[in-house]
């Protein structure tokens, strides 16, 4: 895992979460182990990891530490990407996505 990879694994309230995404383009990685999806999306995220290296910082939060975020933006499939650019939420991504697909979409945030 490089440095600009954070996984979180305790309760977090979206105030802090914030402040851990500060002004970095930052992926967050709602996630469950049991989830099949994220199972087959974990390579796919560690391509994207090598991918934007220095250029995005990655959350993985286990879908248990963060209650008010699923609730605020109604999240229920796993895993869920969160794109914030700025701190602000820009794109929202759901599920199981290709490499391109995701690749893209990060581009068009960080551009």
């Amino acid at each position: 895992m490089n440095n600009n990879v954070v996984v979180v694994d305790k309760i977090i309230s979206d105030d802090r979460l914030l402040n851990l995404i500060d002004k970095t383009p930052s992926i967050v990685i709602l996630y469950s182990e049991w989830s099949t999806s994220y199972l087959i999306m974990k390579n796919i995220y560690k391509k994207i990891e090598s991918e934007f290296e220095n250029k995005i910082r990655f959350f993985y939060i286990n879908n248990k530490s963060c209650p008010e975020t699923r609730a605020e933006f109604g999240i229920m499939f796993f895993p869920t990407c969160l794109l914030y650019k700025k701190s602000k939420l820009i794109d929202i991504i759901e599920g199981v996505v290709s490499l391109k697909i995701l690749s893209d979409r990060i581009n068009m945030m960080i551009s």
